[in-house]
């Protein structure tokens, strides 16, 4: 057997540790003010109601990064989740997608971005 197919058997086969946490992801997902709501599994995405998330959604860790844009990036299970460690994490939750897809919410102060299919749309919450 060729080296090079024993060293990408052995990453196959490596046991992907799974999260716990959103910042389990990496450096660039440490815990901060920015919450991160994504849609609960079987809950339309014309239920959202944004003063009752916790209702619909599922909130799935916060970050310290607060540009809506950068965290939609962010969390596009390409970058965030590329062996499916989240999974479990998910799955207890109530969520079945880990790349943030319309419907989800990003919290960001007292404004709610709510990812849509033609962008994001920032509303202000009520106090």
């Amino acid at each position: 057997m060729n080296n090079w197919y024993r060293q990408y058997a052995s990453i196959l086969e490596a046991e992907v540790e799974e999260y716990n946490r959103l910042s389990d992801a990496g450096e660039y997902y440490r815990p901060g003010d920015t919450e991160i709501w994504y849609l609960k599994t079987g809950v339309s995405t014309d239920s959202v109601d944004l003063e009752n998330l916790y209702r619909t959604h599922a909130m799935i860790g916060t970050l310290a990064e607060t540009d809506p844009e950068t965290i939609f990036s962010m969390m596009q299970s390409e970058n965030w989740d590329t062996d499916n460690a989240a999974e479990s994490m998910l799955d207890d939750l109530g969520v079945e997608h880990s790349s943030m897809r319309t419907g989800d919410v990003i919290v960001v102060g007292d404004t709610a971005h709510v990812i849509q299919d033609d962008g994001i749309n920032a509303v202000e919450l009520a106090q």
